[in-house]
C-alpha cells in the first residue's frame, strides 16, 4: 500500500508541467500515464512520450506509506484541479488509487511502476552551466526561425554549439536564421560540439520559472536540462546540422536605426492587406523615413510611414511580414539595427543594447 496527502496549491503546478510532456492519445496506456514515486518527505514526478522525458521531485510532502506506481495522467490532474480542499489524501492498493478531497471521493485503476520507461541517464556527458533565464530568453529568439513541417527533419531543431569558449543556439528554416550567444559559466564540453535539439522540449523548458543555474549535458543521443528539482531529457535529432557561418552577411553597408515598437505597430497596421500566403510587406527606406506598405490585388492597400535613423540612399525590400513581427516581439528594447546590401540579399537585424543576438531574413522576388 502506498499512503502520502497533497496540498493543492503546491502540487498543481509541476503536477501540469509534468502532464505537458505525455501523450494522453499513445497506444501504450503506460505512455498516458505519470509516474508517482514517494520516497521519505519527497515525491518524484515522471512524465515521457519515449522522446522527451520530465522529471520533477518536491519536498515537504506528507507520506505515510512509500511506494511508487503510475496514474493516469490527465485524469489525475484533472481530479487535483477540481477538488475542493486544499488538502488531498491519496491512497494506492493494489490496481486501484483512492482520492480524498472534503467531500469529494475518487477511485481510478493505476498500472505498476515496473514497465515505465526508465529515465535515460547521461553517458560520459559533456556539460555546460548557464543561467537558467538566459538560456530561456536565448531558446525564445531563436525558437522562432525553427521550421514546422520541413522535409529534413534538423530544421524543426535548434542547433546547440559550443565553440570559442561560447554556447551558440541557431535555427533556421532557410528564410529566416537566429542565432544567440551565451558564454557559460562552466563547461567540459569539447570545443566544436554541435548537437541538435528537438522544438518539444524547448517548448516545455519556456514554461518552467526558475531563477538559478541550469546544467545542460549532453551525449550522443540525449540532452539533459538538470535545474535541481526538475531535470528534463530529450533524444537529439540524429542529423548533421548545415554550416550557417556564410548566412551571415558580412558586406552590407547601410544601416537603419528603427523603432522597434513603431515598426511592428506599422507591420500589424498594414497586416490587413497582407496576402496570407507570401506574407508580402514593402519597406522602403528613405530619408530618415520607413514607408511600409502592403497590397492585396483588387481588395485593397495599406500604407503607413514612420521616423527611423537612415542616411543610405533610398531602398526598398519585400519581405514576409511575419519573421520581421516575430524578431520585433521577442525583442525589448526601444531600437534594432537594420543592416542591409540590396534588396536581393540577405538582411541582418540585431539589438541596440547587446551583441548576443542577430536575425538574418532573406527578402521576396521583387514583384514590380
Amino acid at each position: 500500500m502506498m499512503k502520502f496527502t497533497l496540498k493543492k496549491s503546491e502540487i498543481i503546478k509541476p503536477m501540469n508541467i509534468v502532464r505537458n510532456i505525455i501523450n494522453a492519445k499513445s497506444m501504450k496506456p503506460i505512455l498516458q500515464n505519470m509516474l508517482v514515486e514517494m520516497d521519505g518527505e519527497a515525491m518524484t514526478i515522471e512524465g515521457s512520450d519515449l522522446e522527451v522525458g520530465i522529471r520533477y521531485r518536491l519536498g515537504g510532502i506528507g507520506t505515510e506509506s512509500p511506494g511508487k506506481t503510475t496514474v493516469p495522467a490527465e485524469k489525475f490532474v484533472k481530479i487535483i484541479s477540481e477538488s475542493p480542499e486544499e488538502t488531498i489524501v491519496v491512497m494506492v492498493e493494489d490496481d486501484k488509487a483512492y482520492i480524498a478531497s472534503g467531500s469529494a471521493k475518487f477511485e481510478m485503476s493505476v498500472i505498476p511502476a515496473d514497465d515505465y520507461p526508465e529515465f535515460p541517464a547521461a553517458e560520459e556527458p559533456a556539460a555546460l552551466t548557464v543561467p537558467f533565464e538566459k538560456l530561456r530568453e536565448m531558446i525564445g529568439r531563436t525558437i522562432i526561425g525553427t521550421a514546422v513541417d520541413a522535409a529534413r527533419y534538423v530544421f524543426r531543431g535548434i542547433l546547440f554549439e559550443y565553440e570559442g569558449g561560447l554556447l551558440n543556439l541557431v535555427a533556421t528554416d532557410s528564410h529566416i536564421l537566429a542565432k544567440a550567444t551565451v558564454k557559460p559559466q562552466s563547461a567540459s564540453a569539447e570545443e566544436g560540439t554541435r548537437v541538435v535539439v528537438p522544438r518539444k522540449v524547448l517548448d516545455e523548458i519556456q514554461k518552467i520559472d526558475y531563477e538559478g543555474d541550469v546544467r545542460i549535458s549532453f551525449d550522443k543521443q540525449h540532452i539533459h536540462f538538470d535545474l535541481g528539482h526538475i531535470v528534463l531529457v530529450s533524444r537529439l535529432i540524429d542529423a548533421k546540422y548545415p554550416k550557417y557561418d556564410k548566412v551571415i552577411p558580412t558586406v552590407n553597408n547601410k544601416k537603419a536605426v528603427v523603432p522597434r515598437i513603431g515598426l511592428l505597430d506599422s507591420l500589424r497596421r498594414v497586416s490587413v492587406f497582407v496576402n496570407r500566403e507570401s506574407g508580402r510587406a514593402s519597406l522602403q527606406f528613405g530619408k530618415d523615413k520607413l514607408k511600409i506598405t502592403s497590397r492585396m490585388t483588387d481588395i485593397g492597400l495599406a500604407e503607413d510611414v514612420i521616423a527611423v535613423q537612415y542616411e543610405d540612399e533610398d531602398l526598398r525590400i519585400d519581405f514576409n511580414y511575419k519573421y520581421i513581427k516575430d524578431i520585433l516581439s521577442t525583442l525589448e528594447d526601444k531600437n534594432v539595427f537594420v543592416t542591409m546590401y540590396n534588396n536581393e540579399s540577405a538582411v541582418l537585424i540585431t539589438p541596440e543594447t547587446t551583441t548576443d543576438y542577430l536575425w538574418v531574413v532573406m527578402p521576396l522576388v521583387m514583384l514590380d
